[in-house]
Parts: structure tokens; C-alpha cells; sequence
């Protein structure tokens, strides 16, 4: 499906192609949303693309996307009773020393718990969001009913009416905004087959829940009718709507502006530590038993 993306009203469009005979094959081309001219194609993203499939299936798939949502689950678990095992609560200068001229086994149990206290709220929040993005079946629906909120249909599709043919995009668009009238159209995907509704994205005023570029106001537009499957101004939306599209906000690290990004790089930079120095605990206490590890 076409997908065009407007990240501002001055700023060159982004048209994402799918090839008809592999939709995750994409080519991006930029060009100026008010004049059509085509300014250029944008940079390969099938490396990112393979990436972002790495982190989220391991690329193996739906087998691997259960995988990473139970890995989510098993680290956050480590994450919450590693907080409550953090010696400061006791004593809250213990919990941020590290005894560097002390015994390998302290110095490591030293930078395990303050690298773990230092990344595990941000830590937590990641891994927590990464399992309901990867069990969204089973997440979604628990967060609207948790709300008491109404949940959204699955998918919307388009009607097909006998001798009628289809809306324009303009028709759809104007459609859109008799129903979101702030904001601007950040994202259009356009349909392909005849069941297919044209899904709208929009940025509108107040809008914090996701994507500081994008916004997460979202409409659907039966091809057909023109009728208005679906409108949600994300800033008037239940709570568990502004809940589940929030979690964007939470995962990347997007409150803060630069400084989240960069307290969420480095936290994300902790596992390892933890991973090694956890190890290195394990091992060290396998072998000396007797050595503590807490207190003087």
C-alpha cells in the first residue's frame, strides 16, 4: 500500500512503495508536496528495515516476535526485583558505591547494582512496552477493558457499492476534517484493493502521546461511500486510547526531547553491563562461597 508521510507543512513528502510482489520491499521517493515535482529518492532502508526486524523477531518472524515479547517480559521481571534488592534502600550511600580498590567480588557487585539503579526505571518502561507491542492481541484489548474503554474494531474496510466509483483523496481528506478539523496530515495510505479504507494520520494542537513529528490521530474513510469508518482526535480519546498510543513515548524515550534519547541510549547501553557483571557474581560466588557482597 502507498504510504505518504508530511513531517511539516514546509517540509519535501515522503512516498513509501511497497513492490506488488513483496510488500516488505520499499522504495521511498521525496517530493514537493505542492508542486508533485519528484526532488529524489531517499536512502536504502532495507538495513534499517532488517534491523528493526532484528529487535522486534529476531527475523524469524511470528515464532520470534513471541520470543522477544517473553524476553521483554523475563527482563522487566529482573528489572523490578533488581530495583527491590538495591542495598540503598537500607542505606542510600551503599546503593551508589563502588568499591574500586576493594575485592573483585564488591567492586563487580558495586557496578552491577548502581548501573542497574541508574537505567532500571528507563530500562523497566522499555522492556515493559516492548512485551505489549509484541502480544498486541492480548495487551490492547486488556488495556481498553482496564479503562473501560470502548475497543476499537480490528480493521476497517471498504464497502463496495455496484455502478458507484471510488472517492478521491481530496473528497476523503475533506471528509477527515469536518470530523478532526485542527492539526495537519502527517500520513496518508492510500488503498490498494477493493476492500481497502484510506487510513489518515493527523497532528493536531496538544498532542503528546507518540511521535512528536507524526501526532496519533487517526481516521479511516470507506472508498466508496466517503463515510467516515473511524475518526479519533487523540487529544479527545478515551484513556485507554491515549494509553495505547502513548506507549511510543515511554519505549523511545521520546519525553525530554534530546534528552530522553540520550538517557535512553545509554540506558540502553546497560544490559551488558548488567549481563557481565551479573555473570561475573554468579561465577565469583560459585567459587568463594563465603565473600559477601552487601554492606562493610
Amino acid at each position: 500500500m502507498p504510504t505518504l508521510w508530511f513531517k511539516l507543512q514546509d517540509s519535501p513528502a515522503s512516498i513509501s512503495l511497497s513492490k506488488p510482489d513483496n510488500e516488505d520491499d520499499w522504495i521511498d521517493v521525496i517530493l514537493n508536496p505542492y508542486t508533485g515535482k519528484v526532488l529524489g529518492k531517499a536512502p536504502e532502508r532495507q538495513v534499517l528495515e532488517t534491523i528493526l526486524n532484528l529487535h522486534y523477531t529476531l527475523l524469524a518472524g511470528k515464532a520470534g516476535e513471541i520470543v522477544m515479547g517473553m524476553t521483554g517480559l523475563l527482563g522487566l521481571i529482573l528489572m523490578v526485583t533488581g530495583i527491590a534488592l538495591w542495598s540503598g534502600w537500607r542505606k542510600l550511600a551503599t546503593g551508589f558505591k563502588i568499591k574500586w580498590k576493594g575485592h573483585l567480588k564488591r567492586r563487580n557487585f558495586g557496578i552491577h547494582q548502581v548501573a542497574g539503579i541508574f537505567s532500571g526505571v528507563f530500562l523497566s518502561m522499555a522492556l515493559f512496552t516492548g512485551f505489549i507491542y509484541n502480544f498486541p492481541d492480548f495487551t490492547y484489548p486488556l488495556i481498553y477493558r482496564l479503562t473501560f474503554s470502548p475497543v476499537p474494531p480490528a480493521e476497517f474496510v471498504s464497502t463496495p457499492i455496484a455502478g458507484k466509483s471510488t472517492i478521491t483523496l481530496t473528497e476523503a481528506l475533506n471528509a477527515i476534517n469536518r470530523e478532526i478539523p485542527d492539526g495537519i496530515f502527517t500520513q496518508i495510505d492510500l488503498p490498494q484493493t477493493a476492500t481497502d479504507v484510506y487510513q489518515v494520520r493527523k497532528k493536531v494542537p496538544g498532542d503528546w502521546y507518540g511521535n512528536p513529528k507524526y501526532g496519533r490521530s487517526f481516521a479511516q474513510v470507506d472508498r466508496y461511500s466517503g463515510k467516515v469508518l473511524s475518526a479519533v482526535d487523540i487529544t479527545k480519546a478515551s484513556l485507554g486510547e491515549k494509553i495505547a498510543n502513548g506507549m511510543d513515548i515511554f519505549h523511545f524515550g521520546l519525553f525530554w526531547g534530546i534528552g530522553g534519547r540520550i538517557i535512553y541510549f545509554l540506558a540502553g547501553l546497560s544490559p551488558t553491563i548488567l549481563l557481565i557483571t551479573g555473570f561475573t557474581m554468579y561465577r565469583l560466588r560459585r567459587r568463594h562461597p563465603k565473600l559477601q557482597t552487601q554492606g562493610d
